[in-house]
């Protein structure tokens, strides 16, 4: 009787943690309600704001495990995307562990105008929802949330290049990260860093940007110096290229006027043999 007795109580705890643990791997169908209109969307469109008040409702009736599953388990980046906005309501803190998870993600997001597009890496729409949130905490910690998230890229075994270079423009000015892009562009010699190197403006950098000859000019743009004037001499057969025009034009008329009557008759000179 006894062993009958322990043999039913073993039965129902095993029963009962394999309940528990299937409820821990199931979204529930009103959660599953709630994301349905999102479920064809290839693009977040600027005047659309449905995918804001379904990351409403999800803050407010969905569990953070489910929210979590639907970012783990789910294809559709949309519906990470809505998933990984009400997380970050909940609990500010999860969006530096959700950045970390996602640091290497494929996903990627695209905005859309009636004819503009932009698309952006699912880590790179963790960090801009953060930093640019409406909710007064974020506000207030913003930098503070920025060095944040680029301690984590930079305290990676392996630098993502990728993700660096498309936050760039938000790079914390530190020693530290500027050695490690350098040497990171020294051993892979990868023109992905270039506008992040450029960023500090280094004198010392110079030639090390010149080495990458045509691309060195998304560089070039960023940190107009005096030195990189030859480079569009050196390459003026490519002056219809967009980033050589916008790295010219960052150099005042004065230094950079020769330069436009030398494209000018470079251009005058194809015409008329014919090119």
């Amino acid at each position: 009787m006894m062993l009958a007795s322990k043999f039913i109580n073993t039965c129902l705890i095993i029963l009962i943690s394999f309940m528990a643990f299937s409820c821990r791997n199931e979204i529930s169908p009103k959660t599953i309600k709630i994301i349905d209109p999102l479920k064809n969307y290839n693009a977040f469109y600027v005047l659309d704001t449905l995918p804001k008040s379904i990351t409403k409702e999800l803050e407010n009736k969905a569990t953070v495990n489910e929210l979590n599953l639907l970012i783990d388990n789910y294809k559709n980046p949309y519906i990470k995307a809505v998933a990984i906005n009400a997380l970050i309501n909940k609990d500010n803190d999860y969006a530096f562990d959700l950045f970390e998870k996602l640091l290497n993600a494929k996903d990627s997001i695209i905005f859309r105008t009636e004819c503009l597009k932009d698309k952006i890496s699912l880590p790179a729409y963790i960090f801009d929802s953060t930093i640019f949130s409406d909710q007064k905490k974020l506000t207030e910690q913003k930098e503070i949330n920025k060095l944040k998230f680029f301690k984590i890229i930079f305290n990676q075994d392996k630098l993502n290049e990728d993700l660096v270079d498309e936050m760039y423009l938000w790079l914390p000015n530190s020693e530290e990260y500027y050695q490690k892009i350098r040497q990171s562009i020294l051993k892979t010699k990868s023109k992905k860093l270039l506008q992040s190197l450029s960023k500090f403006k280094k004198k010392q950098d110079i030639n090390l940007i010149k080495s990458f000859e045509i691309d060195s000019f998304i560089a070039i743009r960023i940190f107009p110096d005096d030195a990189f004037l030859e480079m569009f001499e050196k390459y003026m057969s490519e002056n219809n290229m967009w980033e050589y025009k916008r790295a010219l034009v960052q150099y005042p008329r004065e230094k950079s006027k020769r330069i436009y009557d030398k494209i000018e008759n470079y251009n005058k000179s194809k015409i008329n043999n014919g090119y």
